[in-house]
């Protein structure tokens, strides 16, 4: 257990770092969500604008183990979800006045359905939604982090890519699986939930654009536009192992 170990005291101490941010008690100007199915490319992209110090720190904010962290930093057993909430826009909402937030579609049915906590009740201005054109690799990408608890590795942290997972113990059938739910999920949420006009981003697309900032910027009709090249500071937990173990499970469905 020692990688949820260091991941959950990864959070404490984000909360911990939060909670000496000097805030103001004003609302923000604009809000904006950022939608995604799990392993997703969404927190590179989430990433690279946090970067630009613009949109304030849009993370998996209500994913549970980050309110439970705040639980823990806290010491409440039961979360407040309106008054979590509200912390969370307080200390995160950049001084331009926007707050922005990662929402993983899974999420956010989990907090709709038994929490009875509807995300889009805060209003959005903006949502934009992340997809991965390449649904095989994202499953399993998705199968090998629920083994190893691994779901990102900074370029100068103690979270280093994870070199210990036995990649037979990831089978075609937990692959399949999660290949079912990431596109149920996509299917649920925008026929249910968000059938709107929304900015949607290819992972396959930005990962490639060097100007990528300056066209979600021009999106979102924000002024400021980057002439230097900023780059994420997560690493890229694909090996060459996992690229070969993808393609042989294409092969045996038939899909290349």
């Amino acid at each position: 257990m020692e990688k949820k170990e260091k991941s959950d005291d990864f959070l404490f101490n984000l909360f911990k770092r939060l909670d000496q941010v000097q805030s103001s008690n004003r609302k923000p100007s604009r809000k904006i969500a950022i939608f995604s199915t799990p392993r997703s490319g969404s927190s590179y992209f989430c990433d690279l604008l946090t970067q630009t110090k613009i949109f304030g720190e849009p993370l998996d904010w209500f994913h549970n183990r980050f309110y439970l962290a705040y639980g823990k930093k806290f010491g409440q057993k039961k979360i407040n979800l309106n008054e979590y909430t509200n912390y969370i826009i307080t200390k995160t909402s950049s001084e331009s006045g926007i707050f922005s937030t990662k929402i993983q579609i899974p999420d956010y049915f989990f907090l709709l359905n038994e929490k009875k906590f509807d995300l889009l009740s805060l209003d959005f201005d903006d949502i934009i939604l992340i997809n991965r054109r390449d649904k095989i690799a994202q499953a399993y990408s998705l199968t090998k982090a629920l083994i190893s608890d691994q779901w990102f590795s900074f370029r100068f942290s103690f979270i280093k890519p994870s070199s210990e997972v036995n990649l037979d113990s990831i089978k075609n059938s937990d692959v399949l699986r999660q290949l079912h739910n990431i596109v149920l999920w996509e299917e649920l949420f925008e026929s249910r939930v968000w059938n709107k006009p929304a900015l949607k981003y290819i992972y396959e697309d930005f990962i490639k654009q060097k100007d990528f900032l300056n066209i979600v910027l021009k999106d979102l009709k924000i002024s400021t536009s980057f002439e230097t090249d900023i780059k994420s500071h997560l690493l890229k937990q694909t090996t060459q192992h996992d690229l070969i173990r993808i393609e042989q499970l294409k092969k045996s469905i038939n899909l290349n």
